[in-house]
């Protein structure tokens, strides 16, 4: 028996809800059962960035569960995640891109004569 925290079993996602909404008819009287994602994709909390952004590309989608070995939910990386710390690296990045340029600009360089 599964604990009441594994989540390596099913996820309903958006998509999922946007699929059935399209081509099913009777909608309002379909179960979850029915359309969610059986086989879910997830990530472990040690997984390097770079994967699990390949993943998210890979596999079109836009969230990815995190969980532990015993296949526990600690939390749900998203693609908005995923460009806030695109966003904060690469501040960091221009800002010392600046810096560097600024002191290299403020360098006394010798005059060369022929």
């Amino acid at each position: 028996m599964k604990n009441a925290h594994d989540f390596s079993e099913v996820v309903v996602s958006d998509r999922d809800i946007l699929r059935v909404l399209a081509r099913t008819a009777h909608w309002n009287t379909t179960s979850v059962s029915q359309f969610m994602t059986r086989d879910v994709i997830t990530v472990k909390p040690n997984t390097e960035l770079s994967v699990a952004v390949g993943k998210t590309l890979s596999k079109r989608i836009n969230c990815l569960p995190v969980v532990d070995e015993a296949h526990n939910l600690c939390g749900i990386i998203t693609s908005t995640d995923f460009l806030k710390t695109l966003r904060s690296v690469q501040e960091a990045s221009e800002k010392e891109a600046k810096s560097v340029n600024a002191a290299s600009a403020s360098v006394e360089r010798p005059t060369w004569t022929l």
